[in-house]
Order: C-alpha cells, then sequence, then structure tokens
C-alpha cells in the first residue's frame, strides 16, 4: 500500500511539474506574440515593455556608439553591432541621432525593417527549452513559403537557408532569448547569433575584404548610398 501511494504522489508530483514546465514555455511564447503585436502595430513602447533590462541598456550602448564610437572601436564590433552603427551614421542625420530616445531608435528599427513580423517571412515558434530563469525559444520554418530578401541580417540569413520540404521544421542555431525577470519573461536581443556573424566573415572573406569595409558595402547597397565619414563619431 505504502509503494502504491508512493507511485501516486510521485505520478502526480510529475504531472505537476508538466503542467508548470507547460505553463512557462506558455508565457515565453505569449511574451514572443506581445513583441510581434508591438512591431505589427509600430508601437515601439509596446515593444520595449517586452525587452529585458539588459536589452535595453544593449540599445543605449549601440546609440552611444553611433554617436561617439572612434573608427577601431566601431570597426572592431561583431557584424551584427557594427551592421547597426554603420546605418545609424549613414541614415539619420548627425542632430536627431544625438537626440534619439530607445523608443525612436526602435521606431527607426521597424521603419527601416530591422525590425520585422517573423510571420510575414515565414518564421514561426517551433518550440521552448527553459533552464532556470533563461529560455530559448526555437525557430521553425515553412520552408515551402516563398522567401522574402530583408535588410536584416540574422533573418535574411535564416529564410535564405532553407528551402523545399511542405511542414513546419526546427531552424538549427536559430533562436530568441529570454531571461526571467521577477516572475515574469523578457525578450533578450542581447545574444548575438553565431551563424550570422560567421556567414558575414566567410562573406567577407570571399569579397576578400576586410569584416568592415564589407559591412559598409553592404550598408551602401542597402540605402544606396554612404556618406564619406562613416567611420567617424557624427559632427
Amino acid at each position: 500500500m505504502r509503494w502504491t501511494n508512493l507511485a501516486a504522489w510521485v505520478a502526480g508530483s510529475l504531472m505537476f511539474l508538466l503542467a508548470g514546465c507547460d505553463a512557462e514555455k506558455d508565457a515565453v511564447i505569449a511574451q514572443y506574440k506581445a513583441g510581434e503585436a508591438a512591431i505589427a502595430a509600430k508601437n515601439a513602447v509596446e515593444y520595449r515593455s517586452t525587452l529585458s533590462t539588459k536589452s535595453i541598456q544593449h540599445f543605449q550602448e549601440i546609440l552611444r556608439l553611433a554617436r561617439e564610437g572612434p573608427a577601431k572601436e566601431v570597426r572592431d564590433l561583431p557584424a551584427a553591432h557594427m551592421e547597426h552603427v554603420l546605418a545609424l551614421r549613414n541614415r539619420v542625420k548627425p542632430d536627431k541621432l544625438r537626440a534619439m530616445t530607445v523608443d525612436e531608435y526602435i521606431a527607426w528599427m521597424i521603419d527601416q525593417e530591422f525590425l520585422l513580423v517573423d510571420e510575414e517571412i515565414g518564421l514561426k515558434p517551433f518550440g521552448v527549452t527553459i533552464s532556470g530563469d533563461r529560455a530559448m525559444m526555437q525557430y521553425g520554418v515553412d520552408s515551402a513559403r516563398k522567401e522574402r530578401s530583408t535588410t536584416f541580417g540574422r533573418r535574411r540569413l535564416i529564410t535564405s537557408a532553407f528551402s523545399g520540404g511542405t511542414k513546419l521544421e526546427a531552424i538549427p542555431g536559430a533562436y530568441v532569448y529570454f531571461d526571467k525577470i521577477n516572475g515574469h519573461w523578457y525578450n533578450d536581443d542581447t545574444t548575438l547569433n553565431e551563424d550570422y556573424e560567421r556567414s558575414m566573415k566567410d562573406e567577407a572573406t570571399e569579397a576578400k575584404k576586410p569584416l568592415p569595409d564589407y559591412m559598409a558595402q553592404l550598408e551602401k547597397e542597402a540605402h544606396g548610398t554612404l556618406i564619406p565619414s562613416i567611420w567617424s563619431p557624427p559632427k
């Protein structure tokens, strides 16, 4: 009888843990969807509310680098960060850049299509893995969907990497990260996409250019022009 009771207790405990885990995964997906809805509505304030504290600090640092970063510091940045710094310097007038807030930066990213609604380019949640206060939501793609070219490197890399097939499939290495803060999940927009970084380095090597020069070339191609002083802080 004791073993029967123990087995029932264990089974009940496992069901409770699994239900709790599912609830946590649902909370991650809900926060992800809230961010996507904010992008679709072009609501920068709502999108910021889905971000972790360190993500907002990261955006502040990108703005600082765009305003003040000397050439060497900017040229040494990871490709994903350099991409944004160059775009801000190239596309935003210096006085507006100096006054730009995080909310205005987010609105600018939406306007410039650095932030897109994932489902519009075929990306969907595939699954969530949680470890303590850290969660990873893996992207899936219905690879039969027509591809769309974007100016946002990470998504451009994902959408161009898969073709053929008719069902939702996991995309290896393509994740959105979340941190749990005070009981709530928030999007961590600071984790670098290693595939994108590697891809940009490989493309630069193939083009026989240093990575910074290649990133500047991509910005010129994306925007149509490139200011001569792109590596210097705007005056």
